[in-house]
């Protein structure tokens, strides 16, 4: 039993340590790709509504059908 999870501890401990090499360098290949290839000459712009107001929408509407459906 001992020996059985000493194993199972090991390469438990192996698995982790090859994730976290992978995303190391997977993270130093995007900051390669940052720097090599993302150029920004013009400010980002967002065109997405407001959430806020976009989910009052649906809640409302929502509860709309919700009493339609109940009233019939």
């Amino acid at each position: 039993m001992d020996l059985t999870f000493f194993i199972i501890c090991v390469i438990l401990i192996y698995l982790i340590y090859y994730l976290i090499s992978c995303i190391q360098s997977l993270n130093k290949e995007l900051k390669e790709v940052k720097t090599k290839c993302i150029k920004t000459d013009q400010p980002l712009t967002v065109d997405t509504p407001d959430v806020k107001e976009k989910l009052k929408e649906e809640t409302i509407s929502g509860f709309d059908f919700l009493k339609k459906l109940f009233n019939k």
